[in-house]
């Protein structure tokens, strides 16, 4: 009885109402904070990996096996093989330079989380710079979009120009 009325005492106190709803409020934005913080670092390892992965040895088929669904549909069979065709004109991997970027809102959703990425590589031939955004379908990070640029670099010649 006597913690019945102790409760009820507490609860309807407004001040200590308002300080335990205060207390309540910052503990699940810190839980919130703390959980998006720990999603990011896992899609940061995620895309560190799985572009190093698809930069050391290129596979359509693994590219398409983290990619969302929108991706799969969005992605003719040309872009795929011009994909293809870059990686077999850059060469082997060089140089990776990891993954910077971070959490980036898609749409109006709080909900939902996204990372944006943009991972660098050097090869033989050229050097390779990728954006990647990254969705989470349910507890999996996917690749969502993936938009690339690359250049190649000169090409050295042994021989000497001769005039004749």
């Amino acid at each position: 009885m006597r913690v019945n009325n102790f409760l009820s005492q507490l609860l309807f106190n407004s001040s200590t109402f308002f300080v335990l709803t205060l207390l309540i409020i910052t503990l699940s934005i810190a839980y919130g904070h703390y959980v998006q913080k720990q999603s990011l670092k896992e899609a940061r390892v995620f895309v560190s990996v799985t572009m190093l992965k698809l930069f050391a040895d290129w596979n359509k088929d693994q590219l398409f096996y983290h990619s969302s669904l929108d991706l799969k549909q969005n992605m003719s069979d040309a872009d795929v093989n011009k994909l293809s065709t870059t990686f077999s004109h850059l060469g082997d991997l060089l140089r990776y330079d990891g993954a910077q970027g971070g959490a980036v809102r898609l749409d109006k959703s709080w909900w939902k989380i996204a990372a944006r990425y943009q991972v660098r590589a050097t090869f033989e031939r050229g050097a390779f710079i990728a954006t990647i955004t990254l969705v989470k379908n349910e507890e999996d990070w996917q690749i969502g979009q993936f938009h690339y640029n690359y250049t190649f670099f000169p090409i050295e010649r042994d021989e000497k120009l001769r005039l004749i």
